[in-house]
């Protein structure tokens, strides 16, 4: 998730339409977050960049993305998709035999 976030950015960055902006402290899945809204000048489904506004909830303990969605308009009616990873947990006691 974080890769595909940066190479848009990095594709778009500098031009007009392009925008990446904290907007302040959220929650998901009763966890605190931190919300990131990217712009991206989106022209359709036929177009270079994925989506016109990306809404992203990063834990604020883990800094990973737990919530993403995707928008077509920049006022965020018009839904592209979505990811939402709940009862997420690290350190399991998993060793690399495990695998």
């Amino acid at each position: 998730s974080l890769d595909l976030i940066i190479k848009y950015c990095d594709m778009a960055g500098g031009k007009p339409g392009y925008a990446l902006r904290y907007t302040g402290k959220g929650t998901l899945d009763g966890r605190p977050c931190y919300v990131v809204e990217r712009e991206l000048p989106y022209t359709g489904v036929d177009g270079p960049y994925p989506d016109r506004r990306l809404v992203v909830y990063l834990d604020a303990e883990w800094l990973v993305p737990v919530g993403v969605y995707a928008y077509a308009d920049a006022e965020k009616e018009e839904l592209l998709g979505s990811y939402v990873q709940i009862n997420v947990e690290f350190n399991t006691g998993l060793t690399d035999a495990d695998f």
